[in-house]
């Protein structure tokens, strides 16, 4: 119900809300004070609004590069090529958006799917939280390893792109997570394959 109710919303818009509790927040656990049935009344103020997959016309992918499916849920599905794995940063744009581009630094928000080529075996997937997940273009290296950017790979894969963009990328070792740095599921000096539906992006 609640998402029903922010549909069509743009920035700026200030929406009021009346519903049971369960209707906007799930069951909770009920006391003398708040049940599930109990009438609240939610103020909503929208400051900014993101698209749910990427919407730009398609272009042919590169050859040699994954094949990316998508369910009609947006959700994303590889199929690698009987093909050598490419030993530079290769990007592909699949859908090209017509939204703002993206700059060194700015937040973005995006719906992605990463996989180590080497095995084929995809290790994170945005999809199972639920909802989009946001991450900032600055490549980790120009803040002294920290945790707040992103490897130089995907930071060099999606400055520039626009917001409504697919960008398929394929990022060699060196342009990869430091050794012994690497998420679960990522073994050293891996091939990874990001696929990323740019949503949105802020500053």
């Amino acid at each position: 119900f609640f998402s029903v109710a922010l549909e069509c919303a743009v920035p700026g818009s200030r929406i009021v809300i009346t519903a049971p509790v369960e209707s906007i927040f799930g069951a909770i656990d009920e006391d003398d004070y708040l049940q599930n049935t109990s009438t609240v009344v939610v103020l909503v103020d929208v400051y900014q609004t993101f698209l749910p997959k990427a919407d730009g016309p398609s272009r042919l992918p590169q050859s040699g590069m994954p094949t990316v499916t998508q369910t009609d849920e947006g959700v994303h599905g590889l199929s690698f090529p009987n093909a050598p794995i490419p030993e530079e940063l290769r990007v592909s744009v699949l859908k090209q958006g017509s939204g703002p581009a993206i700059e060194d630094g700015d937040f973005v928000t995006a719906h992605f799917t990463g996989a180590v080529w080497n095995t084929r075996e995809v290790f994170i997937r945005s999809f199972d939280q639920g909802i989009p997940l946001s991450l900032i273009a600055t490549d980790i290296r120009a803040l002294g390893g920290g945790q707040e950017g992103v490897i130089p790979g995907i930071s060099e894969a999606l400055i520039g792109q626009t917001v409504g963009s697919q960008v398929l990328v394929s990022i060699p070792p060196d342009l990869g997570y430091p050794q012994g740095q690497a998420p679960p599921g990522v073994p050293d000096n891996a091939t990874l394959v990001y696929v990323f539906d740019i949503l949105g992006v802020s500053n």
